[in-house]
């Protein structure tokens, strides 16, 4: 009788450890599907550095993704923690702002610092 209560019991907590451990892969699997990707390339200077293998080109490419990523991800935590700041207010009028910033970005255009050309 004690056997098979130790039985049901580590029954379920194997089934509430398969059921976290599905939850926390869907997740990441969600995370990354809304993680555009984006095509790395070659960029100045190391696209005008001569006589670049394949190899050399592949590995170049591959480092400048990952630090674009780890860039992503500082930037991503440094807006998190200046909107914790905000007051709800605040956190409208910022998330509008940049709103209208990736809406001219969109289109081309250049930003500024506050001031110039004025």
């Amino acid at each position: 009788m004690i056997a098979s209560k130790w039985m049901v019991g580590i029954g379920a907590t194997l089934l509430v450890a398969a059921t976290l451990v599905t939850a926390e892969q869907q997740q990441q699997q969600a995370a990354a599907q809304q993680t555009p990707q984006r095509r790395q390339r070659l960029t100045q200077p190391w696209s005008q550095v001569k006589d670049l293998t394949e190899d050399q080109k592949t590995k170049i490419v591959d480092i400048l993704g990952k630090t674009a990523d780890q860039v992503r991800t500082i930037n991503a935590k440094r807006d998190a923690d200046i909107m914790a700041l905000l007051t709800d207010d605040q956190k409208k009028q910022a998330g509008e702002l940049q709103a209208q910033r990736r809406g001219r970005a969109g289109r081309g255009a250049t930003t500024r610092p506050a001031g110039a050309g004025q």
